[in-house]
This record gives structure tokens, sequence and C-alpha cells, in this order.
């Protein structure tokens, strides 16, 4: 029945196990000997997951488009739908994660510097109800005295054959950084973030998506994106454990894994 562990400054703690799947909440901040995370005790549900000062995991970010995979496994859309209509237009992000770091994963396609990344979307971008959900992640650089910092995420579209200015969907908030108060962030953090297909209108007439990161608590934004996060194939052991793909730049080869880039 545990829902929440505080590892705050266990400073001799040089790799975290599996841990029990009741947590929704943990704080593992100025753990500053922590190498390892075991990805069962992290991406196997929602809630928020903090490393700030974890200065040995600064590279940990590029591996983790295997993880997103797995958050996105367990949501479950009829849920996360009720959840979103009874929180709108004001949605909390259900996973999130902060670890020391200066660039976008990647394996994100679509990035920006400063807080806002705004895209054109071909006609077909949510490829016949396959699109799960989006990947976020910035770069937050401290202020002064940085803690208690909370992510604020608007998505904006605008439709086709419209002539009016951008239509505000919604405005996500991650809240799981605030237990960060007794952290005062030291250098450049990167938040990731997922969130699940939402949708109950008709995307399909979208023609840009604007998202505008800011955040409280004197962290400011240095560098934002987004991955749209797909189901592509089934095995058997369900359909989402083979096939996510993020839609990766064509410029990039191959790579060898269970996740199909395109």
């Amino acid at each position: 029945m545990l829902k929440r562990l505080e590892l705050t400054n266990c400073r001799r703690l040089q790799a975290l196990p599996v841990l029990p799947s009741s947590i929704e909440c943990m704080n593992a901040s100025n753990c500053t000997s922590l190498e390892l995370i075991s990805p069962q005790s992290v991406f196997k549900r929602f809630g928020g997951f903090l490393f700030g000062n974890c200065f040995k995991l600064r590279n940990c970010h590029s591996k983790m488009e295997h993880d997103v995979q797995s958050v996105a496994s367990h949501a479950v859309p009829g849920t996360w739908r009720d959840t979103y209509a009874i929180w709108h237009p004001n949605v909390a992000i259900p996973f999130s994660t902060v670890f020391p770091g200066s660039e976008i994963p990647d394996w994100f396609r679509h990035h920006s510097q400063g807080h806002e990344i705004n895209i054109e979307v071909p006609p077909d971008w949510y490829i016949n109800s396959n699109f799960l959900g989006f990947a976020l992640s910035a770069v937050m650089a401290p202020q002064h005295d940085s803690r208690a910092w909370c992510m604020y995420c608007d998505l904006d579209t605008h439709d086709l054959n419209s002539n009016s200015n951008s239509h505000r969907i919604c405005s996500f908030f991650g809240s799981w950084t605030y237990q960060l108060q007794r952290t005062p962030i030291e250098s450049d953090h990167v938040w990731l973030a997922y969130v699940p297909s939402f949708f109950s209108f008709s995307r399909e007439k979208w023609s840009h998506i604007k998202f505008s990161f800011s955040s409280s608590g004197g962290c400011v934004v240095k560098s934002c994106g987004f991955c749209p996060v797909y189901i592509k194939g089934t095995s058997d052991e369900g359909d989402y454990s083979s096939g996510i793909a993020f839609d990766e730049p064509r410029r990039h080869a191959a790579k060898p894994s269970r996740i199909s880039y395109q």
C-alpha cells in the first residue's frame, strides 16, 4: 500500500532496484552517487519520479524511449478520457520525471529553443486511431533559489479552413515537481512527461499544433520538445509491447530495437 517514497539525500545510494507497483511518487533528489535506475521502478505506472541533482544520471534520457513505451502501455484510454473531462480545461499531467541534463532527448523529432514549439501536421498525423499520446520535454534553467516549481504546458491548435487565431484546447500542469521544495536545483534539468490521448473531437481538421511551456518557482524554460507516440504492430505480449513508434527525423538511421522509427 506504499504510495510515496522519500530517498532524498541518500548520498551513498548507487542503484535503484525494482520497487512496489503501488508507489505513485518518489523523490530521490540529492542522491549524488545514483547511477542505475531499474525501469520497473519508474516507468511501469503513472506518477512523479524526481532525481534532482543526481548528476551521475545526466545521460540517462537518451535511453528512455523504451521506458516511455512502457508508460504508454499501462494507460487505460477510457479512464484517462474521463479524468480529462473532469479536469478540463486545466488538466494534471499523469506522468513526469526530472533529472539533470541540458538537452531535449535525441529521440524527440520536434524540438525548439525557447519555451514554444509550433509545427504543421499532415492530415493523417493521428494514423487511423493508432495515436496513443504525446511525450513532452523541457530543459529547465534555475534562476536564483529555484525550488518548489511547477510545470505548465498549453496546447493550442489551428484548424483547417479557419481564418481565426489558434484555439486553446487545454492547459496541462505538472505538480509533481513541487516535491522539490527542499531541493534547490543547482544546474539545468530535463523535465520529461507523457500525456495519453484524450481526443474526442475532429483532430483530423488540425493544421498546426503549438505547445507553450512555462514554470513557477524561479526556473526558466531554455528549450522544449514533443514527440507523438503511436501503436505500431502487435505481438504475443499485447498490442503495445512491440510497437510504439516515435516520429523520428528521416536523417537518422534505423535503430535496432523493438520500437520502429519513422
